[in-house]
């Protein structure tokens, strides 16, 4: 590996600080004011686009993706916002029209009388901030250690208790719970929610109206239009390593790029010593085969090279050390310019969380689902469903994936990875999460998945001529003649028109 002279350049890569004063903590950066009381100080390697109007800005940490219009770029879909941003209107006026757009962004509205942070539908580009300081002030940063560093907070001590237990109880992928971000004064911005930056207080935005429900075919349909927009939109912006498995996720992007004539390579990451499946090495190298394409597999080490695990722990805070190996060898394998795919996010539509062993969903269900029984936990979940509203026609366990798991898990994650380069979901789009869960919900669990079947018939017949995850047997709830009788309905798309009062 190569010495790290270029250390100073990737510390705190892409991460960014929003605060009453510009600050001095990346090597090389860009700064400027939003509004009359705000500093932005974005990382040189973080794309920022300012577009001013009077009174009036958009700010863009990121990039953003429109699937309507594939060739429009961060410039032109700010502009296009811009009449959206009134003063007299209410912030969720503004900000249900972002529903359509996917990539990965925190978009800082101002409009002249008020300043609102939000960011990508499943918050992978995490927004932390500070609720309250003594001194009035309002900071905002990428991720939690970077604000504490420069306020000099300490760690909260539950926090750190609870952090412990996780890892002593041997969970390597542990979350905060909640909006927690492991300091006292410091907090995360929950996806579906926005910031205020005069009250340095947080709002939920969304769901905002009941969902409305639609047939297996019009899902489909809809969808396929939408993943294929937003891979056609990033392919045009980037070139893409797209990250594959035997799963049904990775199998999902690689149809939605049947058509994209850019440059895009296939690679599957091996993890050493039986830990990654040989299915998701062997299918996916037959299948793109298969289909003309080339593949690469990924050789992950057991463990960091000490200069890089040094700047990996460095480089957020409370980082997941089973993670960074992954990320040496991305660092390593991938070209500085190609942008990370996967089907993140996707396990929204299709995830395994299901109220099988209880009657109702409490604090407690959701705990046990992060791999706690911590009270710590229990107490902080307990607060996020008392924000949940009534009557969306949402499932609760859904929301729970898309803002705890995925809100929180899987963005610090990516936070961490942002060391070694840009990443993108296509699934990281709220109007199209919204259409894929519309759909009956025995389409979109195990054993059939059928929901992404048909996706991925309407996408490209031909990648299914491999089969999915073949080393994972289906785990079915009963073989009742009730289930037999369902398991036909499914595959046969009339479960959707048959009543029933067995909801999951």
């Amino acid at each position: 590996m190569q010495p790290f002279e270029i250390h100073d350049r990737l510390m705190y890569r892409r991460q960014f600080v929003l605060g009453p004063r510009p600050v001095a903590c990346f090597p090389a950066y860009n700064s400027f004011r939003v509004g009359d009381h705000f500093h932005l100080t974005a990382h040189a390697d973080l794309n920022t686009v300012h577009t001013v109007e009077g009174n009036r800005s958009l700010t863009l940490l990121g990039f953003i993706l429109d699937p309507r219009h594939p060739n429009a770029d961060d410039s032109r879909i700010l502009k296009q916002l811009m009449p959206e941003l009134c003063s007299d209107s209410h912030p969720m006026d503004f900000l249900q029209t972002l529903n359509v757009y996917g990539g990965r962004w925190i978009l800082i509205a101002n409009n002249g009388s008020r300043i609102t942070v939000c960011n990508d539908a499943l918050g992978q580009r995490p927004l932390y901030y500070t609720p309250r300081l003594a001194n009035g002030e309002v900071w905002c940063g990428a991720q939690p250690g970077i604000i504490g560093s420069l306020l000099a907070l300490e760690p909260s001590r539950l926090a750190m208790e609870f952090l412990d237990a996780q890892k002593r109880s041997g969970q390597q992928e542990y979350w905060f719970p909640n909006d927690i971000s492991g300091y006292d004064d410091i907090r995360l911005l929950l996806p579906n929610h926005y910031l205020d930056l005069t009250t340095a207080q947080s709002h939920r935005f969304w769901p905002s109206t009941l969902l409305k429900k639609l047939s297996l075919r019009h899902a489909v349909r809809e969808g396929a239009k939408q993943l294929r927009g937003l891979m056609l939109s990033a392919a045009n912006r980037f070139p893409l390593a797209v990250l594959m498995t035997a799963g049904w996720d990775s199998r999902s992007v690689l149809a939605a790029g049947k058509n994209l004539k850019t440059e895009v390579s296939y690679f599957t990451c091996d993890l050493g010593n039986g830990k990654t499946a040989a299915a998701d090495i062997s299918v996916p190298a037959r299948l793109l085969y298969k289909l003309g394409k080339a593949h690469r597999v990924l050789n992950v080490p057991e463990s960091m090279d000490p200069e890089f695990k040094q700047l990996y722990l460095q480089n957020v805070a409370m980082a997941h050390e089973c993670m960074g190996p992954t990320a040496q060898a991305l660092f390593e394998f991938l070209g500085s310019s190609e942008v990370r795919v996967s089907g993140s996010g996707s396990e929204t539509v299709r995830q395994q969380f299901r109220p099988s062993r209880w009657h109702a969903v409490t604090a407690e269900t959701l705990a046990s689902f992060a791999w706690t029984k911590e009270r710590f936990a229990i107490e902080a979940f307990g607060q996020w469903l008392e924000g949940i509203p009534k009557d969306t026609g949402f499932h609760i366990l859904d929301l729970f994936y898309w803002e705890q798991k995925c809100g929180q898990w899987l963005a610090v994650g990516q936070v961490e990875w942002d060391l070694v380069g840009e990443s993108f979901a296509p699934f990281n789009c709220r109007e199209l999460l919204s259409t894929l869960l519309s759909t009956h919900v025995a389409y979109r669990v195990e054993p059939h998945y059928e929901l992404y079947r048909a996706l991925l018939k309407e996408l490209w017949p031909e990648v299914l001529a491999e089969p999915i995850n073949p080393h994972k047997k289906p785990r079915t709830d009963s073989t009742s003649l009730k289930d037999k009788v369902r398991d036909i309905l499914v595959k046969s798309h009339l479960i959707e028109f048959v009543r029933s009062g067995r909801k999951y």
